[in-house]
């Protein structure tokens, strides 16, 4: 029994990186985690600075990027997602992680998806960002960390949240505020069902609050 205990204890400090949780998909695993709301003040221009995001932002940031450029989105040209560029990030909620079980439970990585819905020449005009990649979403009894609520992140890291409407059941449109950085309208959303819930926030680069408190799926 004695030396059955100093075994498992040698085996416990010897190879404690055999143990340890992954990322999915592995080619994220060397980006570092991020606060939401740091991740969201990356995204938003600084006062002062207009309006203009440039399809570069972050290109050489904590994002492992998808696509080549911008893509044009044939399928849903009609859409307010016409022109897209996608990629995954890791976030975390105050330290909280969205995670998927795999042959062994593994945190879950982010979509961040730029969007413009007419002229690619006049750059991004939402930012979502939403738990999960294409092939593996956030939703079903196989994911945990899906529906966590962001604000207490977004307060965190110095932003005002101000609540301006309730478009329908499923999206609440928020006021951001913050010292550092251009006040934008953002949509907190989510996907419900009887497999799960998901949560997700898209940032209005350019929108106002009529285009926030649009009771129309722009962002799905």
């Amino acid at each position: 029994m004695t030396l059955r205990f100093f075994l498992l204890i040698f085996l416990f400090f010897s190879v404690p990186l055999s143990w340890g949780a992954g990322v999915y998909p592995s080619s994220v695993e060397k980006l570092p985690t991020v606060e939401l709301g740091q991740a969201v003040l990356l995204f938003i221009p600084g006062k002062g600075s207009g309006d203009f995001v440039n399809w570069d932002l972050l290109s050489e940031g904590p994002i492992e990027w998808l696509d080549e450029g911008y893509v044009r989105n044939d399928k849903d040209l009609q859409s307010k997602r016409a022109y897209l560029r996608r990629g995954l990030m890791r976030i975390n909620i105050l330290g909280k992680k969205s995670t998927v079980l795999k042959k062994r439970k593994l945190e879950l990585a982010w979509r961040v998806t730029y969007s413009n819905w007419g002229n690619p020449s006049f750059g991004v005009d939402l930012i979502t960002l939403e738990p999960g990649t294409s092939d593996q979403i956030c939703f079903f009894s196989d994911t945990d960390g899906c529906a966590i609520d962001p604000i207490p992140s977004l307060r965190a890291s110095g932003f005002s949240v101000k609540k301006i409407c309730a478009p329908s059941a499923y999206k609440t449109g928020y006021k951001l505020s913050h010292a550092k950085r251009k006040t934008i309208y953002a949509n907190i959303s989510h996907h419900d069902g009887s497999g799960g819930t998901s949560v997700y926030i898209t940032l209005w680069i350019k929108g106002g609050e009529s285009e926030v408190c649009n009771d129309e799926d722009s962002e799905g």
